[in-house]
């Protein structure tokens, strides 16, 4: 799997600002998620914290922040199971870039 996920509140992820998930809900959920590994090698430029399925920003898929919704990249099949763990925790959906829903 090339393509990036997204968790996200809304059905459509191209309207996550519609059901946005904070960015405070978000850092405090990242941060106290033992799946989920802060990590200063990735920075996207703007302040915002980005975070590893795992600790090894070589192999493991990144997670980013913006605009209400969190994007994943980096995912393999291999990732997915875990990831659909960290949306239910989280309470959002994890969609593909063309909005298919994992479960």
């Amino acid at each position: 799997m090339g393509y990036d996920l997204h968790l996200t509140r809304a059905s459509d992820w191209g309207d996550s600002d519609e059901a946005p998930i904070s960015l405070d809900d978000w850092l405090a959920f990242a941060r106290s998620s033992s799946a989920l590994t802060e990590t200063m090698e990735i920075s996207t430029g703007d302040g915002i914290p980005v975070f590893l399925l795992g600790s090894n920003p070589r192999v493991d898929p990144a997670l980013y922040w913006s605009r209400g919704r969190v994007t994943v990249r980096g995912a393999h099949d291999a990732h997915v199971q875990a990831l659909v763990a960290v949306a239910s925790n989280l309470g959002v959906r994890l969609l593909g870039d063309d909005d298919e829903l994992y479960e």
